[in-house]
């Protein structure tokens, strides 16, 4: 690894302290990239139930697994699932394509990160999505997120990898589960691991939902992949559970396959895999997050961004053109609202973006990203406080605003202990100095070299009896001389 800038926070590293706490920046929402078409209904086997563990006893399966390499799949490398209302989370046939594919930034990329230690001292530091795990104790990477508590920047980034590999370990999260509702021990790997990797500050456990959500799609995607990979519709159940990935244990795989082939499956899948034919506007941001996204077009222009022009910017090709005339149409519509009224480029319910396509679906926010959602970010109609009502622009700022406070104080907080440390740390070694120039005036009596002399008063400027001049502090020897002389005086 490359070496490591040091440096501490105090009062004069404002900008490092900062980064220990979420700044505030502006997000965005991804919006679903396209699928492929549905492939062909693979045939349903006779007595698909025979000798294998039902649904409802999977939770007694044997937890046995073989150590194998993790196939890290970032949460925002693969498309979106839009599951019907069933208690089965099935993924569409239609999208293996896209799901075999990874993220842009590789495991043996570097990520340019701040890692805080025990002792609150903060290092700049490139580090792979391999190398988190294994980080000394103690230490963390600082987690940088926007005002909606999104993690953005390169930590996001490698936040993200991160999740992929905790995601798509079946060691910690069975595959033989019906949903990632039912998985147990989610709340384990948060507090056991991700807390212990990672620094953030937290606002009622929206960065934890943030990143189970995500360790959930990333779990889901992964089996999803995993079954077009190693399934063979032309062999034989046995075979094909001979040939399963090395790191899942035997049972655990004979029961996916039972439960990818079942008919309530296959139905749910068809029936998703229509609905996704459905969706007209596909994103052209890639396995970048869109809240990663707007902060880096933010920081090039300098400027905030709208979700409006957010939208706009990811249905563009690289060479600017729209990815089809119906995007093109919601696009110029989109910057006609916002040029014919500014206040439209707000976030609200009546702003460029709500104004051009109508209102949110149900549990998610266009052009924000994944973790907030219509009520987090507009609330209700109106929002009672001390008998009055606040909108919801007005209840979006105080939002803000108590981030913004929170972030403060948690920095201030940082300050003052690296101050009292480096305070206590000035202290000790002023003791070791004095103490080895004490030794060296006992040593070489009072002929004081004027260097050192210099030092002790430095030492004594505080001190009432004023500063110390060349011979004027006697060593012990010298004291002891002068009294001999005078009681030979006597």
């Amino acid at each position: 690894m490359p070496s490591n800038k040091r440096l501490k926070v105090t009062a004069s590293t404002t900008e490092k302290s900062s980064l220990a706490v979420p700044p505030l920046r502006s997000s965005a929402q991804p919006i679903p990239p396209s699928c492929s078409d549905l492939c062909p209904v693979l045939p349903a086997r006779k007595d698909p139930h025979s000798s294998l563990p039902t649904p409802g006893d999977a939770r007694s399966l044997p937890l046995v697994f073989e150590s194998g390499v993790h196939h890290p799949l970032g949460s925002s490398s693969v498309p979106c699932h839009q599951l019907i209302n069933s208690d089965d989370d099935a993924e569409s046939f239609d999208e293996h394509v896209g799901i075999t594919s990874c993220s842009s930034r590789k495991n043996n990329d570097y990520w340019k990160v701040n890692v805080i230690d025990q002792h609150n001292v903060i290092e700049e530091a490139k580090l792979k999505v391999d190398d988190v795990l294994p980080l000394p104790a103690g230490r963390k990477v600082i987690l940088t997120c926007n005002e909606h508590l999104q993690p953005i920047g390169d930590a996001g980034g490698l936040l993200s990898g991160f999740l992929g590999i905790l995601g798509s370990d079946y060691k910690k999260f069975p595959i033989y589960f019906l949903s990632w509702r039912k998985v147990p021990r989610k709340d384990d790997v948060y507090n056991d691991i991700i807390k212990r990797k990672f620094h953030f500050v937290d606002v009622e456990n929206k960065i934890k939902r943030y990143m189970l959500k995500n360790l959930g799609k990333v779990w889901k995607d992964t089996r999803h992949r995993l079954f077009h990979q190693f399934y063979d519709g032309t062999l034989s159940i046995e075979e094909n559970i001979a040939r399963r990935p090395s790191r899942i244990d035997e049972n655990h795989w004979r029961w996916f396959i039972d439960y990818r082939l079942s008919k309530k499956t296959r139905e749910i899948c068809k029936k998703n895999a229509e609905n996704r034919k459905k969706q007209l506007f596909t994103h052209t941001g890639g396995s970048k997050s869109i809240a990663r996204r707007k902060d880096e077009e933010e920081r090039q222009c300098g400027r905030r961004i709208s979700r409006g022009e957010m939208w706009t910017i990811v249905h563009k090709r690289k060479d600017g053109s729209y990815i089809h005339s119906e995007a093109q149409v919601i696009g110029e519509k989109i910057t006609s609202i916002e040029r014919d009224d500014a206040s439209s480029k707000a976030l609200s319910q009546n702003d460029s973006l709500f104004q051009a396509l109508g209102k949110e679906h149900l549990g998610r926010v266009r052009g924000v990203g994944s973790g907030p959602c219509p009520t987090q970010l507009f609330g209700q109609s109106t929002h009672q406080l001390g008998g009055m009502s606040l909108n919801s622009s007005v209840n979006h700022d105080i939002q803000i605003e108590m981030n913004e406070i929170k972030s403060q104080l948690e920095a201030s907080r940082l300050q003052v202990q690296n101050l009292e440390m480096e305070m206590k740390q000035e202290k000790l070694r002023r003791q070791a100095l004095e103490k080895a120039v004490k030794f060296l005036i006992e040593l070489h009596g009072s002929n004081l070299p004027p260097e050192i002399a210099a030092v002790m008063n430095a030492f004594d400027s505080d001190k009432v009896n004023g500063p110390v001049s060349p011979g004027a502090r006697p060593s012990s020897s010298a004291s002891h001389d002068a009294q001999n002389h005078e009681s030979d005086n006597d």
